[in-house]
C-alpha cells in the first residue's frame, strides 16, 4: 500500500521552481532599473538641449548685418556662463566662437555640462 501519492512534488523540483522564479523576477527588476537609468538619462539630455537653444536664442539678437564686426559676438575661446539648476541637477554652460574657414560666417558650438546624481 502506497502513502504518498503521484500529485505530489518533491523537494527538489520546489527548489529547482523557486531558483527559475527568482532567476526571472531578477531579469525583469534589472530590466525595469535599466529602463529607469535610460529614461533619466534622456530627460538630463533634453533639459541640457534646451538649456543650449536658449543660449543661442541669446546670441542671436549680437548677430546683425550692422554689428557683424563690431557687435559682442567676436572670434573667442570658451566663454563660460552663469551655472544654472534644474531639480537637483546643476548645468555648466559656455560657448565658443570660431570663423570658418574661407567664408564670412562665424561657428558658435555651445557646451553644456551636467553630472547625474548618484
Amino acid at each position: 500500500m502506497r502513502i504518498f501519492s503521484k500529485r505530489s512534488l518533491t523537494l527538489v523540483e520546489v527548489v529547482v521552481a523557486m531558483v527559475i522564479l527568482v532567476s526571472v523576477i531578477a531579469g525583469l527588476l534589472a530590466t525595469f532599473t535599466a529602463g529607469k537609468r535610460f529614461a533619466l538619462h534622456a530627460k538630463y539630455r533634453l533639459q541640457a538641449i534646451n538649456i543650449a537653444r536658449g543660449v543661442l536664442e541669446s546670441l542671436k539678437d549680437q548677430v546683425r548685418a550692422d554689428t557683424w564686426n563690431t557687435g559682442g559676438l567676436r572670434v573667442m575661446d570658451d566663454v563660460v556662463l552663469p551655472a544654472e539648476r534644474e531639480g537637483i541637477i546643476n548645468y555648466s554652460k559656455s560657448y565658443r566662437v570660431e570663423n570658418v574657414d574661407n567664408s564670412t560666417c562665424r561657428k558658435v558650438t555651445v557646451t553644456v555640462r551636467w553630472t547625474p546624481p548618484r
